[in-house]
C-alpha cells in the first residue's frame, strides 16, 4: 500500500509539474466562462416583432422588392352586423393579451412588441428579426363581429427559414382569442337567440360570459387533446431550443470531453514508460492497478478542474443552484464519470498494444463523442441511428445525468 501511494505521488508530481499539462486544466474552466458569458450576452432564440398599428396610422402592405416581402391573412368569413368601434385601450389590451400568451407558451421564439412599422421593417431587413406581424386596426372589430379578413399583415425576408414555423405559432393563439368570438357572433345571428333575448332581457350577453368561461376552462383543462413534441435526449419541449436544435454550445458538453482527452494523456504515459520496462517491477497481480493508475490520475485532475467549471459557470435547472444536495449529486456524477473514462481507455490500451495505432482511435473516439452524444452537436434529432451509436462513448452517460442538473 505505501509502495502504491509513493507511486501515486510520483504521478501527481509528473503531471503538475509539466506546464502543458497545467495550462490544459485551467483551459476547462476558461472555456467554461467565455461559453457562459457568450449565452448570456447574445440571445439564441428566434425574435419576431409585433407591431399594433394606432387608430391615426395606416399600413401598406405592398413594399418594394428589395424589402421584406409582406403577406395578409384572409379569411372567407364576413359579416354586415354593425358594431361599435371599441376604445383603443381595449383594442390595445387584446393585442398585449395575445403577446403575452406568445411569450408564455412558446419559449423558442422571443415575441416582443414594436413602436412604429418602419422600426419593425428595419430591424427584419437588416436579419436582427426573423419576421414581424402587423395587427391592423381593424382587427378589434372584426374578431368581435365573428370575422377575420385582411388584419394581420406578415413581413419577413426571403432568407427566413424559421418563418413558417413562427407564423403558425402566432395565428394558433390569435385563434384561441377569435373562437369564442366566433361562436357568440353565431349565436347572435340565429332567430330564437333574438326571441330569447325579447323574453328574458340579458339572454345574450349571460350566453356570451357562459361560452367565453366554459371556452377557457377547457382550454386550460386536461380534457383538451393538444400534442406536445419532446426531445428524445433530454426529455424537453423541442420549440424550448428552437434555435439551436443541432448546435449545442453547451459547459456540460466541454466538461464531458474533457477527462476523455486527458485519460488519453495518461495512456501515453503508460504506453512510453511501458517500453521501457518499468512494470516488470511490478508484480503481475499488482501489474494492472499501477497502469490503471497512470490513466486514472490525469482523468482524476480533469475531473476536478469541470467540478469546478460546472459549479462557477453552469446553468442550473433550479433556482438554489448551490445548494449541498445538488453539489453532492455533480461530485458523485463527475466521480463515477472518471473512473467510467479511466476504465474505457485502459481497456482500449489493453486491447491495442501499439501506441501508433491507439494514435488512430482517439481522432475516432473524440469525434464519435462530439458528433453522437451529443457534446456540441446533436445528431440525435437528425439521424435515427446516431442515439445508438452514442452509449460507444463515454460522454453520453455524463451528459445523460447531468442533463438533470443543469439545462
Amino acid at each position: 500500500m505505501i509502495r502504491y501511494i509513493r507511486i501515486n505521488l510520483l504521478l501527481y508530481k509528473r503531471y503538475l509539474k509539466n506546464i502543458i499539462f497545467i495550462a490544459l486544466l485551467f483551459c476547462i474552466p476558461l472555456f467554461s466562462c467565455i461559453l457562459s458569458k457568450s449565452s448570456s450576452e447574445k440571445n439564441t432564440s428566434n425574435k419576431a416583432l409585433i407591431y399594433v398599428e394606432k387608430e391615426n396610422s395606416a399600413v401598406n402592405s405592398t413594399d418594394s422588392p428589395d424589402k421584406p416581402s409582406s403577406s395578409s391573412d384572409k379569411s372567407s368569413d364576413s359579416s354586415d352586423k354593425p358594431s361599435d368601434s371599441p376604445s383603443c385601450n381595449q383594442r390595445q389590451s387584446l393585442s398585449d393579451s395575445l403577446i403575452t400568451s406568445l411569450s408564455e407558451n412558446y419559449n423558442g421564439v422571443s415575441f416582443e412588441p414594436c413602436d412604429s412599422l418602419e422600426e419593425m421593417k428595419e430591424k427584419i431587413y437588416s436579419g436582427e428579426y426573423d419576421c414581424g406581424f402587423v395587427i391592423k386596426k381593424s382587427l378589434e372589430d372584426h374578431i368581435k363581429n365573428g370575422e377575420l379578413n385582411n388584419d394581420i399583415d406578415i413581413y419577413t425576408t426571403k432568407s427566413s427559414l424559421i418563418t413558417p414555423i413562427i407564423r403558425e405559432y402566432f395565428f394558433a393563439e390569435l385563434f384561441k382569442i377569435y373562437a369564442p368570438y366566433k361562436v357568440t357572433d353565431y349565436i347572435s345571428r340565429q332567430d330564437y337567440t333574438e326571441n330569447m333575448e325579447d323574453k328574458h332581457p340579458g339572454f345574450i350577453e349571460y350566453s356570451e360570459t357562459t361560452i367565453f368561461k366554459k371556452f377557457n376552462y377547457y382550454m386550460d383543462s386536461d380534457e383538451l387533446f393538444s400534442f406536445k413534441y419532446i426531445s428524445g435526449n433530454n426529455r424537453k419541449k423541442i420549440d424550448e431550443s428552437l434555435s439551436i436544435s443541432y448546435i449545442k454550445m453547451s459547459i456540460p458538453g466541454l466538461v464531458a470531453i474533457s477527462p476523455v482527452i486527458f485519460s488519453f494523456i495518461g495512456a501515453f504515459s503508460l504506453y512510453a514508460d511501458k517500453d521501457k520496462k518499468i512494470f516488470l517491477a511490478f508484480s503481475k497481480k499488482t501489474r494492472g492497478i499501477y497502469k490503471l493508475t497512470y490513466i486514472l490520475i490525469p482523468t482524476f485532475l480533469a475531473g476536478i478542474s469541470g467540478f469546478i467549471s460546472l459549479y462557477l459557470f453552469g446553468s442550473y435547472n433550479t433556482d438554489d443552484n448551490h445548494n449541498k444536495l445538488t453539489l453532492i449529486k455533480l461530485a458523485a456524477v463527475m466521480l463515477i464519470y472518471v473512473l467510467i473514462c479511466s476504465l474505457y481507455t485502459f481497456l482500449l490500451t489493453i486491447i491495442i498494444k501499439n501506441i501508433h495505432v491507439f494514435s488512430c482511435v482517439i481522432p475516432v473516439v473524440i469525434l464519435g463523442s462530439i458528433i453522437f452524444c451529443p457534446v456540441f452537436i446533436n445528431t440525435g434529432d437528425i439521424l435515427p441511428f446516431g442515439k445508438y451509436i452514442s452509449y460507444l462513448f463515454p460522454p453520453e452517460y455524463f451528459l445523460y445525468f447531468t442533463s438533470f442538473i443543469f439545462r
